[in-house]
């Protein structure tokens, strides 16, 4: 249920009445069992290879990208953080989200999403975020996003330079479009 205020602004409540702030969303979605962590683990990534891609596939409920955590590998890089506007066929090594409540055996590739690792069935569109700079072995972030994705819609992760070693997770979680 959304609710207007006189100022315009939109406050979401849940069945149970509850008013969902902003920050609340993330631990509501833990609570419900529908938020996942994706995580692409240390990879060899090829100079402007992608480290992480992560599509809804799910063709009723929107997936929220809440945040994005890069760790850097053995040399100094940048990365790029993109929304995939091409129909593509996702290829490379399979991540199994995982859900963030672990009362939940479920897994997120079993609720309508594709991810990989070391992705190579897609090229690079609408670049949004760089992150990184000028220090190899580093952590960047997390950034929020809170990018909605539709059925269809994937974000993704690239490495700007050479690095044999890296990883990146993302946060998601679904929510009813």
């Amino acid at each position: 249920m959304r609710i207007e205020g006189q100022d315009g602004s939109v406050l979401e409540v849940t069945p149970q009445g509850e008013v969902l702030v902003k920050g609340d969303r993330w631990a509501a979605a833990v609570d419900r069992g529908d938020a996942y962590i994706f995580h692409s683990q240390d990879e060899n990534i090829a100079a402007a290879g992608t480290m992480i891609a992560l599509r809804n596939d799910n063709p009723t409920r929107k997936l929220v990208i809440d945040r994005v955590l890069v760790i850097n590998g053995n040399v100094a890089t940048r990365y790029e953080v993109h929304r995939l506007t091409a129909a593509y066929t996702s290829a490379g090594d399979v991540v199994e989200g995982v859900n963030a409540n672990g009362a939940y055996a479920n897994i997120a590739n079993g609720q309508g999403v594709t991810c990989h690792a070391n992705e190579t069935g897609e090229t690079q569109a609408e670049v949004f975020m760089d992150v990184g700079g000028a220090v190899a072995v580093a952590t960047y972030g997390p950034f929020q996003l809170d990018m909605k994705l539709q059925a269809g819609q994937a974000v993704a992760v690239d490495q700007v330079t050479e690095s044999d070693s890296g990883a990146a997770t993302l946060f998601a979680y679904f929510e009813d479009a």
